[in-house]
């Protein structure tokens, strides 16, 4: 059962006390009495379930009663699990809109199409997009190397990315992701990635070069530098 969020109110009784949420994705809502003399109030959880769909648990293989489904934020359509997988899925090398629209199909979130209210499918990708965005450097942070290699050469370089002006037809480039590799353990390894504008790059090296005659190692394109033991 869930527990009043306000400490004040620890020990309180708590019951259900409806749902908020379009059918299929309700989500449960409490009522606090306080023990403390306050008015009773309702409340959700700081990380609410959204309803089960199954009377059994596909994972543990246990019953599981309606306010049981899985975590989601409070006011997010997608549960947390889904975009768990959608990230793994990516990571294994699927398409931004590949992963979109599985995550859209396993969690009943196809659009409706404004004509007619039917549901149909759609494979843009900016729904996982964002995903990655917002959560892959959490998940990452942990994980992510936090200091160049002690010895041994790094290779650097960047991919530029272009697109085409619909005016002149002409190609510029929007942006460039550059990366470091290098070795551990006799195994390639990717050290740092990163991307930059082409204004920000242009400005990067603008004052790499006032400062310095010796190129910039994250600008210096198919370079091979070796760290100092600094």
């Amino acid at each position: 059962m869930a527990a009043c969020p306000r400490p004040e109110h620890a020990g309180s009784r708590v019951r259900f006390d409806g749902h908020y949420g379009a059918p299929g994705h309700r989500r449960q809502l409490y009522r606090c009495v306080p023990v403390n003399g306050d008015r009773p109030h309702r409340f959700t959880e700081v990380l609410p379930r959204e309803e089960a769909w199954h009377d059994a648990c596909e994972a543990c293989e246990r019953g599981v009663q309606l306010h049981e489904g899985p975590h989601a934020a409070r006011r997010y359509r997608f549960v947390a699990r889904g975009i768990a997988e959608a990230l793994v899925a990516v990571g294994a090398g699927a398409s931004y809109r590949q992963a979109a629209l599985v995550s859209r199909e396993r969690a009943r979130r196809l659009p409706a199409d404004p004509q007619t209210g039917e549901l149909r499918m759609t494979r843009h990708g900016q729904l996982v997009g964002d995903w990655v965005e917002v959560f892959a450097p959490v998940v990452f942070e942990p994980h992510r190397p936090v200091c160049w290699p002690p010895a041994g050469s790094l290779l650097l370089d960047d991919l530029p990315f272009s697109v085409r002006d619909p005016v002149t037809g002409r190609f510029r480039i929007a942006f460039r992701v550059f990366c470091a590799t290098g070795f551990e353990d006799g195994r390639p390894k990717l050290w740092r990635r990163g991307g930059s504008s082409a204004t920000t790059t242009r400005a990067s090296r603008a004052r790499s070069g006032r400062a310095s005659r010796t190129p910039s190692c994250i600008c210096a394109s198919g370079t091979s530098a070796t760290p100092s033991s600094g």
